[in-house]
């Protein structure tokens, strides 16, 4: 995957330069247009070694769900809360705030946010404290992802479909 990231400021270099060379060309042929076979070749070849790399990773990929979830920290919903709060009609710099002051407190006292008081909670200002807590899950946190091209599980479903079609109209 850092192979395939790292292609891709070459893969914009590519669209850059060819980009530049026929944004400026006249309506026939122009000499100049010679150069566009550089970007073109060079980004074809690019995308056959990023696909075969990506095939590659994709069927060989083990993931260890255990430590996935062992690694999901209450901390990773900070900006959730931060969302809730903005949603509850704080603004955003008060939501920002309180959710900093809430992560300062749990981190000075060894603990995760999500574990302080309720009393900790109404003193850094967070309203409807049973309703935010109950809420602020990772199952919340991805729903909210279901968005076009987001992480949300419905929206990954999409993408995965829309992917499938794609690449059997491909295979055609």
């Amino acid at each position: 995957m850092e192979f395939i990231r790292g292609k891709s400021g070459r893969m914009l270099g590519n669209f850059t330069s060819l980009y530049t060379l026929v944004k400026g060309a006249p309506l026939s042929y122009s000499r100049d247009l010679q150069e566009d076979k550089e970007p073109v070749f060079d980004s074809v070849h690019n995308v056959k070694v990023i696909l075969r790399v990506m095939k590659e990773a994709l069927e060989t990929a083990r993931f260890n769900f255990e430590t996935m979830h062992s690694k999901m920290l209450p901390a990773l919903l900070a900006t959730d809360l931060a969302d809730l709060l903005v949603e509850a009609g704080v603004p955003f710099r008060d939501a920002h705030h309180i959710v900093g002051s809430l992560v300062g407190d749990a981190a000075r006292a060894g603990k995760q946010f999500t574990e302080l008081s309720d009393e900790a909670w109404a003193a850094a200002g967070v309203p409807d404290i049973a309703k935010m807590k109950k809420t602020l899950t990772f199952e919340y946190s991805i729903s909210k992802r279901n968005i076009e091209g987001g992480t949300g599980p419905k929206s990954v479903k999409q993408q995965f479909t829309k992917a499938t079609a794609l690449i059997k109209k491909l295979k055609k």
